[in-house]
């Protein structure tokens, strides 16, 4: 296997040339994967979990089944469950029946081992309207009794063929024996599926031998990249990398041979093999910008990565979604806001690091530096499996880069001890608190600012570069609503000690057209609303507050100033009746903020279930109607358009039709209900409903019937705030749901806390906290996670100002329609499910400027 080029080096394969002696049973495709993290068991599993759906996969097939043989010989099932012939070959397909649950039981339960790593896999397809296929997996000991509580997941929704896994051995405990697997749809479900491909695999053995491998090339790596250096005729960038390698080459050589002599599982391995595996690369990157001719002046490496990512930049992280670069490129309209990303590498000990952005000259004078806003990716310990899912162990820790601060400093991270600590300014004199201590907090636990006081520099202060870790710096552009289209440059540069350090390029080609507000797929002319699940409000007495509810008034303009940038016009407010009824100069204060931001000029949310309740009685109705036509009354003096109220949150059975009664006598008041609703929520309270935020996975939602009853449809819980993957929010919560017909987005929640908001540890209940951002006393510290929402409301701001151009077009020339024709069929074909977001963008901005150009617009 050759090399890849320089731009790609960071990816595995850089590192991994054939070595057959080492590979055993791995696949050579395995090779050119990037390991998802680092070079531990369970990130060289993640790496081969890629590569099941390829020819010949790593990995010790526990079971597999593909219905070839046309029978269910391996399962019991229901008569609803057949094997049918389908367009990839024979599969099996699940009719739901009236009373029954259908379903595919595994006869034989199958054997695992306790210590390994162990996943499911199945290819799943929906049919007809509904919700999708759920598979069921149930652990036993070895006498047959339960070994732990069984595990449900939903398959992932869609007409076509969709791929599914689930890490099974992540549940299992010492005792876990055997597994054994359910595929089944409930009566209710009303649905059609195809069920094929179902493997489950045992991938611990090719996890150590891909390991291997590694360490391997990787001391084969460091040897050739410090030859490599050592052979460059003297410069500046040379010299400075020539002693580096005379300083540390020997010993990272060194270093990796211990590691390959060690138990791969051990803590010491984990904690450890990827600093000197990561160096490694790392002076191969090196080696490479000093031949191209651009290495810094100092011994320091600059990557430009992928903004909205899901490969965690971390410390020691080997997979890094990008590529050594000095220089990035922003494409943004005016008025918008768009991010880039950073990554630096220093080989020793680097203190004390500035980074400051210049101004951006172009055709229409500047974007000044001040519109640059640089913050600190940091990387803090949480509970684990939060990154990708809802499911998450308190009991584990796991680093995750979430955090963007301006003072590095705030929350101090020690990697060895897996420990993080908050500096709290007390008037005697700052400390640091731990902020991941397990002991359980009550929900909703909150601190004056007295009690609790953290707060973030205005600005980026200098930071420390540790020796051989990634640091990943967040660049936001707010480019002006006024500058003209051209292309802007500028710098970011980087001094330590008053000495230049780096100069990273940076580019904004600003486009020459605004960006439509979003609307919906259905419907050009309706609006797309982006919302959001929001607890504060002003406490009465205007103190600050660390809370997910009392704010001052600075902390509340502050959080709303903060969603507004973020595309949410119109944030649910969980505004309790004592304020909305009881406290009209705080409620109308409220609103007032709410104008002055800009969420006025259309309706309002407010999102607590007591405004409405569950009253049935003649006095208690009419007492109802009162407080609606007040409430209405003021929001509409300070421009909102229409009020929602909140019905009872996630009601199901007699607890939902209680309301029926309430939600008419909001209606007679003028009023709006909106609530949470979940599959088969329409023939209960769709005649009543006029907004129902759907949660989970909305695939298969009736979403027809809701609009013809003039309801709107908006989605939460996929997933909610406590999943940090800014990727997963981004794709979740914007194409899809326009591909869907929805109508807004409302996940849960800004921040909300299950204990105390700054530690992910110390809830008593059974979920963590949900934070898009958390509170200071000085503002709010937002997170990637956040970052991923923007960028979904974003995406679809762009291709609503494509279809508008496309709409143009109509008016226009033959050249024109015949581009606006191409760009309806792109848009027809896009596959929002699988579709690279980043190239999907790349390709609406070229479609609009290509309108533009044959005169559409």
């Amino acid at each position: 296997m050759k090399s890849r080029p320089f731009a790609s080096r960071t990816s595995f394969e850089a590192c991994l040339p054939a070595l057959a002696h080492c590979l055993l049973a791995v696949c050579a495709l395995a090779l050119c994967a990037p390991i998802a993290g680092g070079l531990d068991e369970q990130s060289a599993f993640d790496t081969l979990m890629k590569l099941q759906r390829t020819p010949n996969p790593p990995g010790n097939v526990l079971f597999e089944e593909g219905f070839e043989h046309g029978n269910l010989d391996q399962w019991t099932a229901t008569p609803g469950v057949a094997v049918v012939d389908a367009d990839t070959g024979r599969c099996a397909r699940f009719t739901s029946s009236e009373n029954i649950y259908e379903e595919i039981i595994v006869r034989a339960p199958i054997a695992v081992e306790p210590s390994h790593r162990v996943a499911i896999l199945w290819r799943a397809r929906l049919v007809s309207p509904g919700p999708a296929l759920h598979i069921r997996i149930d652990f036993a000991k070895a006498d047959g009794t339960k070994a732990c509580e069984s595990q449900q997941y939903r398959c992932q929704a869609g007409a076509d063929w969709t791929e599914n896994t689930c890490v099974v051995s992540d549940f299992f405990t010492p005792d876990t024996r055997t597994i054994i697997l359910h595929f089944h749809h409930a009566p209710k479900d009303g649905a059609v599926s195809m069920l094929d491909a179902v493997r489950v695999v045992d991938l611990s053995d090719a996890a150590a031998e891909y390991i291997a491998a590694a360490l391997e090339q990787a001391k084969g790596t460091a040897a050739d990249a410090a030859r490599r250096i050592a052979a460059f005729e003297p410069s500046p960038g040379a010299d400075a990398w020539k002693g580096v390698v005379s300083r540390n080459a020997d010993e990272i050589g060194a270093r990796i041979e211990r590691f390959a002599a060690m138990d791969f599982a051990s803590p010491e391995f984990v904690d450890g093999s990827d600093e000197p595996v990561l160096y490694a690369r790392r002076l191969a990157d090196a080696a490479d910008a000093i031949e191209a001719g651009w290495a810094h002046p100092a011994p320091v490496l600059t990557y430009s990565s992928k903004p909205i990512s899901a490969v965690r930049v971390l410390p020691y992280g080997l997979e890094l979604e990008g590529a050594p670069a000095a220089e990035a490129t922003i494409h943004a309209c005016p008025g918008e806001r768009e991010s880039a990303s950073i990554v630096l590498w220093a080989p020793e000990d680097t203190p004390a690091v500035s980074a400051q952005p210049t101004d951006l000259t172009g055709p229409g004078g500047v974007i000044p530096a001040s519109r640059v806003d640089i913050k600190i990716v940091k990387c803090w310990y949480q509970a684990w499996n939060g990154w990708r899912s809802g499911h998450f162990d308190r009991d584990r820790k796991v680093l995750v880069p979430e955090l963007l601060l301006n003072d590095d400093s705030l929350v101090k991270v020690y990697l060895d001890k897996k420990r993080n600590y908050l500096r709290l300014a007390y008037k005697d004199g700052a400390r640091y608190a731990p902020i991941d201590d397990p002991e359980p907090q009550p929900w909703g636990t909150s601190f004056t600012a007295e009690e609790f006081p953290v707060a973030d520099a205005p600005g980026l202060l200098p930071f420390d570069l540790a020796a051989g870790q990634n640091k990943q710096l967040w660049l936001t552009v707010h480019v002006p609503a006024d500058t003209p289209a051209g292309t802007y440059t500028g710098e970011i540069e980087f001094t330590a000690a008053d000495a230049p350090l780096a100069r990273f390029a940076l580019t904004v080609q600003v486009l020459p057209f605004t960006l439509a507000s979003p609307t919906t797929r259905y419907d050009a002319d309706a609006p797309f609303t982006y919302s959001l699940y929001c607890w504060g409000y002003i406490h009465p007495e205007n103190q600050p507050w660390i809370s997910h509810w009392y704010k001052s008034e600075a902390q509340f303009r502050t959080e709303l100033q903060a969603m507004y940038d973020h595309n949410i016009v119109s944030p649910t407010m969980i505004w309790p009746p004592t304020l909305v009824y009881g406290d009209k100069p705080r409620f109308r204060r409220q609103l007032a903020i709410m104008k002055d931001i800009g969420m006025a000029g259309r309706p309002l949310h407010l999102g607590d279930s007591g405004l409405i309740g569950a009253p049935t009685s003649p006095a208690e109705l009419e007492a109802l109607k009162e407080n609606i036509r007040k409430t209405i009354g003021i929001a509409v003096q300070y421009g909102f358009t229409s009020v929602y109220f909140y019905g009872l949150d996630e009601a199901t059975g007699d607890r939902l039709l209680g309301q029926r009664a309430a939600w008419q006598a909001v209606h007679e008041a003028g009023g709006k209900v909106m609530v949470s609703v979940f599959p088969g929520y329409f023939d209960k309270v769709g005649d009543l409903l006029d907004l129902a935020n759907r949660a989970g996975d909305p695939a298969g939602e009736p979403v027809e019937k809701w609009h013809a009853n003039g309801a709107r449809l908006y989605n939460y819980a996929n997933r909610q705030t406590t999943v940090e993957n800014p990727e997963i929010h981004r794709r979740n919560y914007g194409l899809y749901l326009w591909a869907l017909d929805f109508d807004g987005a409302c996940t849960y929640c800004l921040m909300g806390s299950q204990g105390t908001l700054w530690n992910d540890f110390d809830q008593a209940a059974t979920t963590r906290d949900h934070n898009f951002a958390l509170p200071t006393t000085n503002g709010i510290v937002e997170t990637l996670a956040f970052q991923g929402y923007r960028e979904a409301a974003d995406d679809l701001r762009y291709l609503t100002t494509l279809r508008q151009a496309i709409a143009q077009a109509a008016t226009g020339s033959d050249a024109a329609r015949a581009t606006a024709a191409k760009a309806q069929a792109w848009i027809d074909a896009l596959d929002v499910r699988a579709v690279d977001l980043d190239a999907a963008r790349a390709d609406m901005i070229r479609w609009i400027l290509e309108l533009r150009d044959s005169g559409a617009s």
